[in-house]
C-alpha cells in the first residue's frame, strides 16, 4: 500500500476512534481522491455517513466497498443496518444473512437480522434470530423487547408479556418495555394491570405520545372516561397530528353521551385523516344516537366509499335506513353486508327482521331455521327483539338474549355491597324508560303512576327518551314524585344518581327494544332490578333479578327459560289505563274504506308480526267467508302492495285487504266499532293492540304458544273472562274464526260478555292491578330486608 495513504488512513482511523468523525472525514476523502477503491476509506466513510443519518450515501459507499471485499462481516453488517434504516428490509436480508454466516457469534448482526425479518412479517424466522442472540448473550434487554414485539404481533400475548418481563428484570427503568407490557396486558383484557404498566412507562418518559394514547384506551376500557380524555389530551399535546387520539376522544364523549363534543373531536380527527373509514363510522354512530339518521347515513356511506368491503359499514347503513323506515333500501344494505361478511355480528338477525317488516317471505322457512341454528351455536347472530316473531321456542329466545347480553352488556356491578336494607318510611321505586310520552308503553302505565300509594311508595321516573311536551308526558310528570330527564347522562352517571337517591327497586320498562339502556342495569342502578312491560321475554342478564308476569304468560313449567325470578300477578301482568278516551265519532264503514256489508276481520298489529303461516290462514278465512275483508294497519312503507300481491297469489282479490292509516289514539279506538273480530298474530301476539281492541269492545281471537310474546293475548283474554277465544293450534284458530264469522249470535254473545266484563273484570281494574303490583314490590323488598336472595313470587288476589 502507498505509505502516504497508509499514514493518512492511520490518522483518519485515530480520529474516528477518538469520536471525532468530522476530523476523519476530510482525510478519508483525500485518500479516495488518491485511490478511489480504497476499501478501508470507503468503509469508514460509510460508517460516518450512517452515523450522521445520511443512509443513502452510506449505502453507496458500502456497496463500493463490497465490490472490493465481499467477505467482510462488518461491512455486510453495516450495509444491512443502513438498508434497514431506510426501510429496505428485503434488500437488507441478504447482507444480514452474509454477516451472520461470516461471524456467527456477532450478536448485533443476529439482532438486526431479526428486526428486518419482523418488518417483513416473517415472524417465525425472526424468533429464531432472537433465540440465537439469547444463546450468545441471554442478558440482552433490547433482544428481549424485540422478541416480545414479534410474539405480540403473532397474538401470543402471554408469551410477549413474559419476554417484556425478562427485559425489565435486566433494565427495570426501561420505559419502552413497560409500555409494551401494558399493550400485551390490554390484549389479555387485564386493563387494570395495563394501566399500571403505562403509568410506570410514563413516569420514566412522559414524552411517549403513543403510550399516552394506549393508556387512554385502557382507561376507557375501565370506563374511567375522564381519565381517558386527559390521557388523550396529553398524547395530542405531544403529537397534535394523532388522528386516533381525536377519534378515541370522540368515542369517549359518545360513551358519556356528550354528543356535540364527540362530533367536534371526530371532525378534528377527519381533518387530519379524512380517509379513515373508522372515524366516519364513529361519527355515524354519534349521529345515530342523536337521532340524526340522515346525517348518520351520509357518514356510513362515506365509510363504505373508503372501505367497500366493510360489512360493519353496510350493516350500520342498513340500520340508519331502518330508522328512517326506508326498509326496502335497508334490506339491500343488509344483503350487501351478507355478501361481504356473512358472519358479521348481529347482521343475520337484522336482515331477517327487515324482511319480516317488509313481509318479504321468500325463503322464510330456511332463513328462520338458519337464524335459530346460529343462535343455538352461540354466534353473535341477532338482537333479541328481532327473534321474537320468528319462534315459539323459549329456549331460542333465552339463548339469544344471554348471548347478546354477554357480548354487549356484561355484568359490571362493582363488588361494593349495597348498604344493609332497613325499613324506611317508603319504598323507593324508579321506573326507567325512553317512552314516557305518547307511546304504547305510556298509554298502558300512566294511570298506575297516579294510583300508587304514596304513603308506602315513592315513585321516580327516569326518562332517557327524546324531550316532549305532549299530554302523556305532562300527565306522567304530574303523577310521579320526581321526573328526571337523564337522556344526556351516561349509564354510570344515571347509576350514581339512582344510588344517591337511595332507589330500592329499579324497574326497566324497555328491555331490548328501541332506545333501551341495558347498560344502566349492568352497572347496578338499585339493589333490586326488575324487567317489566316493555320487552316480552327474558333479557338473559344476571343482574336483572325479577320479571313481572302472570301464570298465563309464564306458567311454572316454562320458568326455566327465564334468567330472572318470576313474579306472577294474580290476573294479567299487563297494566292498563281505564281512563283512556274513545272518541265519540261514529265512523261509517265507507269513511274507513270498508264495504257496507260483509264480515270484517281486523288486525292492527305491526307488519313484522305477520308470518306466512298466519297470513295463509287469514286468506283461507277470506276464501271461506264470502264478502269478508281483512282490515290491516297501514304503517310500514311498501307493505300494502306486498300483501295485496300475496293475497292474489293465494287466490284472493287484493281489494279484500283494506288498510287503516295511523290515527290519534281516541279515533283509532273508535274505529274498532266497525270491525267484527280481531285476528291475532303468532308467534308474536297483539299486546297493546289487543288491549286496545278489548277496551274498544272488539273480541280478540288468539293462538297461544310457548313464549311470553305468544301468550300475552291469552293473558288478556283470561283476565277479561273470555278464555274461549284462546286456541292452541292453527286448525283450532281457523275453525273458531270461521265459526264466529258464520254464527252472528255466537259472536254477539262474546261482544256482550266483553261489554259486560270490561269494567268488572280484572283486566281494566287499574286500582286492583295497582294493589297487586305494589304487593309484588313489597314482597321483593321484604326478601331483601330479610337477607334473602330473589326467588319466584306468586301474588294472590
Amino acid at each position: 500500500m502507498n505509505p502516504q495513504i497508509n499514514a493518512l488512513l492511520g490518522q483518519a482511523f485515530q480520529y474516528f476512534e477518538q469520536g471525532n468523525p468530522d476530523a476523519a472525514e476530510p482525510i478519508l476523502l483525500k485518500i479516495l481522491q488518491m485511490h478511489a477503491k480504497n476499501f478501508d476509506a470507503l468503509h469508514i466513510l460509510g460508517v460516518i455517513k450512517a452515523m450522521r443519518n445520511d443512509q443513502q450515501e452510506a449505502i453507496k459507499l458500502f456497496r463500493k466497498a463490497i465490490s472490493i471485499e465481499a467477505n467482510n462481516n462488518f461491512l455486510h453488517f453495516n450495509l444491512a443496518k443502513a438498508l434497514l434504516e431506510v426501510g429496505k428490509d428485503e434488500d437488507a436480508i441478504a447482507h444480514h444473512r452474509k454477516a451472520v454466516q461470516l461471524a456467527p457469534g456477532h450478536v448485533e448482526a443476529w439482532l438486526n437480522y431479526g428486526v428486518s425479518l419482523t418488518n417483513l412479517g416473517r415472524y417465525e424466522e425472526a424468533l429464531s434470530c432472537y433465540e440465537k442472540v439469547f444463546a450468545l448473550e441471554p442478558r440482552f434487554p433490547k433482544a428481549w423487547v424485540n422478541y416480545g414485539t414479534v410474539l405480540y404481533k403473532m397474538a401470543r400475548y402471554q408469551d410477549a408479556l413474559a419476554a417484556y418481563d425478562k427485559a425489565l428484570a435486566l433494565v427495570p427503568d426501561h420505559a419502552e418495555s413497560w409500555s409494551n407490557s401494558g399493550a400485551a396486558l390490554a390484549k389479555l383484557e387485564g386493563y387494570q394491570a395495563a394501566v399500571g404498566a403505562y403509568e410506570k412507562a410514563l413516569s420514566l418518559n412522559p414524552a411517549l405520545a403513543e403510550t399516552w394514547f394506549n393508556y387512554g384506551v385502557a382507561l376507557r376500557r375501565l370506563e374511567r372516561y375522564t381519565d381517558a380524555l386527559a390521557a388523550y389530551n396529553k398524547a395530542l399535546e405531544i403529537d397534535p397530528s394523532q388522528a386516533d387520539a381525536w377519534k378515541e376522544s370522540g368515542n369517549v364523549f359518545y360513551a358519556l353521551r356528550w354528543y356535540e363534543a364527540a362530533l367536534t373531536a371526530l371532525d378534528k380527527a377527519l381533518a387530519i385523516s379524512p380517509s379513515d373509514a373508522d372515524i366516519w363510522m364513529s361519527k355515524g354512530a354519534v349521529q345515530m344516537a342523536m337521532q340524526h339518521s340522515q346525517e348518520a347515513l351520509t357518514s356510513f356511506e362515506q365509510a363504505i366509499t373508503l372501505q367497500p368491503q366493510s360489512a360493519s359499514g353496510w350493516l350500520q347503513k342498513g340500520w340508519s335506513l331502518s330508522l328512517q323506515r326506508r326498509y326496502d333500501e335497508a334490506l339491500v344494505a343488509y344483503e350487501q353486508a351478507l355478501t361481504v361478511q356473512p358472519d358479521q355480528d348481529w347482521l343475520y338477525g337484522n336482515w331477517v327482521h327487515c324482511k319480516l317488516l317488509l313481509c318479504d317471505w321468500r325463503d322464510y322457512t330456511s332463513n328462520v331455521a338458519k337464524l335459530h341454528s346460529l343462535i343455538a351455536e352461540n354466534f353473535n347472530t341477532a338482537e333479541p327483539f328481532a327473534v321474537l316473531a320468528t319462534t315459539d321456542d323459549p329456549l331460542i329466545e333465552m339463548q339469544c338474549a344471554q348471548r347478546y347480553t354477554q357480548a354487549l352488556y356484561p355484568d359490571k356491578r362493582d363488588s361494593t355491597a349495597w348498604p344493609t336494607a332497613t325499613r324506611g318510611s317508603r319504598i323507593k321505586i324508579a321506573y326507567f324508560s325512553a317512552d314516557l310520552h305518547q307511546h304504547a308503553t305510556a298509554h298502558l302505565i300512566m294511570e298506575l303512576f297516579e294510583l300508587h300509594d304514596r304513603t308506602r311508595f315513592e315513585i321516580i321516573a327516569f326518562s332517557f327518551g327524546a324531550p316532549s311536551e305532549d299530554s302523556a308526558r305532562q300527565r306522567i310528570t304530574t303523577a310521579v314524585d320526581q321526573f328526571i330527564d337523564v337522556r344526556e347522562k351516561s349509564d354510570q352517571e344515571i347509576v350514581a344518581l339512582s344510588r344517591s337517591l337511595g332507589i330500592d327497586i329499579a324497574v326497566d320498562l324497555k328491555g331490548y327494544t328501541t332506545q333501551s339502556r341495558m347498560g344502566i342495569f349492568a352497572h347496578g342502578a338499585a339493589p333490586l332490578q326488575v324487567s317489566y312491560l316493555g320487552y316480552p321475554g327474558t333479557v338473559g342478564a344476571p343482574y336483572m333479578d325479577y320479571i313481572i308476569a302472570d301464570a298465563t304468560v309464564i306458567p311454572p313449567e316454562l320458568s326455566r327459560f327465564y334468567s330472572e325470578k318470576i313474579v306472577r300477578l294474580p290476573h294479567s301482568y299487563q297494566v292498563n289505563d281505564r281512563t283512556r278516551k274513545i272518541a265519540d265519532n261514529i265512523f261509517s264503514r265507507a269513511e274507513l274504506g270498508l264495504p257496507e256489508q260483509g264480515f270484517v276481520f281486523a288486525c292492527f298489529n305491526s307488519s313484522y308480526k305477520i308470518t306466512p303461516d298466519c297470513f295463509d290462514i287469514w286468506m283461507r278465512l277470506l276464501d271461506q267467508v264470502p264478502g269478508s275483508v281483512l282490515w290491516l294497519f297501514e304503517d310500514t312503507p311498501g307493505v300494502t302492495s306486498t300483501l295485496r300481491v300475496a293475497a292474489g297469489d293465494r287466490g284472493i282479490n287484493a281489494e279484500r285487504l283494506v288498510f287503516a292509516p295511523r290515527l290519534d289514539a281516541p279515533l283509532h279506538l273508535a274505529r274498532h266499532r266497525q270491525a267484527d273480530l280481531f285476528l291475532d298474530t303468532f308467534n308474536y301476539n297483539a299486546h297493546t293492540t289487543a288491549s286496545d281492541a278489548l277496551w274498544a269492545g272488539l273480541p280478540v281471537l288468539t293462538k297461544q304458544g310457548n313464549t311470553f310474546a305468544s301468550r300475552v293475548a291469552a293473558s288478556l283474554l283470561t283476565a277479561i273472562g273470555l278464555p274461549e277465544l284462546i286456541t292452541t293450534s292453527n286448525e283450532e284458530y281457523a275453525a273458531l274464526a270461521i265459526q264466529l264469522a258464520s254464527n252472528s249470535e255466537l259472536l254477539a254473545s262474546f261482544k256482550l260478555r266483553l261489554s259486560t266484563n270490561r269494567l268488572s273484570y280484572p283486566l281494566f281494574d287499574s286500582s286492583k292491578f295497582t294493589r297487586h303490583i305494589e304487593s309484588a314490590y313489597h314482597a321483593m323488598h321484604e326478601r331483601r330486608l330479610k337477607g334473602l336472595e330473589p326467588a319466584h313470587i306468586d301474588i294472590s288476589d
